[in-house]
């Protein structure tokens, strides 16, 4: 059973509130996060499905449903009722609720090809368009979006505008635009059933949240009157 400190009860205790958690790396806050959830479920009394913990990488969010599935205090059905994945992969089911025909996603080798296509309608001169020129097109296209920030320079803007256009001729989505769709449809008013069954939302690493994705938490608090609780690390913040 884990020691907790008394800090790291008080917070776990907590009465069912928004809370932010700030603490250096290795101090325990993915941990804390997990068993807030089981206190939740178990004091609480909210039903597991109607908690979305959401992570960066489905690595961590395995990880944190495993540590949730050997918990004394809470069932195996409690543990894969809970809402548990990265910000892509809960944003596209909720959108995936009300489009059907919602556009397919591009698998990474595809959006790599479709970049270098948009770049070759811009640039023209195939020989200078390296594998490492569009890598560093699609990292800047992901800032652009993600961060809500204007291209680097008009060959940018324009490669990207052209990109765009590619991905909506042939009915694609990457995953920027899952949460971009995800955002849009927030501040629209869009009737989304999945947000609209949450009573509580929790967020690991906080700290490397994009502008998209403050947008989606910040709107979900507003709009559903969701309690949040976030861990993070603003040494880390970039």
């Amino acid at each position: 059973m884990t020691q907790w400190t008394d800090e790291q009860r008080a917070i776990i205790d907590e009465p069912l509130l928004s809370t932010v958690v700030i603490a250096a790396p290795g101090s325990g806050k993915t941990s804390v996060l997990t068993e807030r959830i089981a206190t939740v479920v178990r004091r609480d009394r909210i039903a597991p499905n109607r908690i979305l913990a959401v992570t960066f990488t489905r690595q961590a969010a395995e990880h944190m449903r495993q540590k949730l599935a050997r918990h004394d205090r809470l069932t195996f059905r409690a543990t894969e009722s809970l809402r548990i994945g990265t910000f892509h992969s809960q944003i596209f089911r909720a959108m995936l609720e009300v489009t059907p025909n919602i556009p397919v996603l591009l698998n990474t080798r595809e959006q790599f090809t479709m970049m270098r296509d948009a770049m070759c309608r811009v640039v023209r001169k195939t020989d200078e368009i390296t594998h490492r020129a569009v890598t560093e097109r699609l990292t800047e296209y992901s800032r652009v979006v993600g961060c809500n920030v204007r291209p680097s320079n008009r060959e940018s803007r324009r490669v990207f505008t052209a990109y765009t256009k590619l991905k909506q001729q042939r009915n694609r989505w990457d995953y920027d635009d899952i949460l971009l769709a995800g955002a849009t449809a927030v501040e629209k008013g869009m009737d989304l059933p999945f947000f609209d069954r949450l009573q509580y939302l929790l967020v690991d690493e906080f700290q490397d949240t994009n502008a998209l994705q403050w947008t989606l938490v910040a709107a979900m608090h507003d709009r559903y009157r969701l309690p949040i609780f976030v861990v993070g690390d603003d040494d880390q913040c970039l």
